[in-house]
């Protein structure tokens, strides 16, 4: 076990090649998937497949790990920051990257490890859970959502 992960050791010998060769799909960058995609890279994943198809705005910077208020001024898609992040911290990663809707690229679902969706409406989060049951491919679900109606928070997740 090399000395970078050796904090990790009670995973087992093997866990450095294993998390290595492990391939986590992250379906939505914001919030929840840009500190899913920092961590994964410090515990040792090393194959990346992130989807989503949308650019960083201002009211993304409270939350998404890694975007800067450049990312804003230039819109930069939500796939590249996250890309920048993992190899910040892994370089020798294999992200492949979808600035696109997970639907879109659904059928390499089933090429996955584990598929952790960071999706926020119920309608979103039901249909990727179908898709990767289909597949029977592990699924982890951390998608939610907070808007402001009336003078009510509504939370869903």
């Amino acid at each position: 076990m090399s000395d970078h992960q050796s904090r990790q050791s009670f995973l087992g010998e093997d866990s450095e090649e294993f998390l290595q060769a492990t391939t986590v799909g992250v379906i939505g960058l914001s919030g929840g998937g840009s500190h899913v995609c920092q961590q994964l890279a410090h515990i040792g994943v090393g194959n990346y497949v992130i989807v989503d198809p949308q650019f960083i705005e201002d009211t993304n910077l409270s939350r998404l790990v890694g975007g800067t208020a450049a990312d804003v001024a230039a819109r930069t898609p939500k796939t590249d920051i996250a890309k920048r992040l993992i190899q910040g911290v892994r370089p020798s990663a294999h992200i492949e990257a979808h600035q696109d809707d997970w639907r879109n690229v659904a059928t390499s679902l089933r090429r996955y490890d584990v598929v952790i969706g960071c999706v926020d409406s119920f309608k979103d989060r039901s249909e990727l859970e179908r898709q990767v049951r289909r597949y029977l491919t592990p699924y982890i679900d951390i998608g939610m959502d907070v808007r402001k109606s009336g003078g009510d928070y509504h939370i869903s997740g």
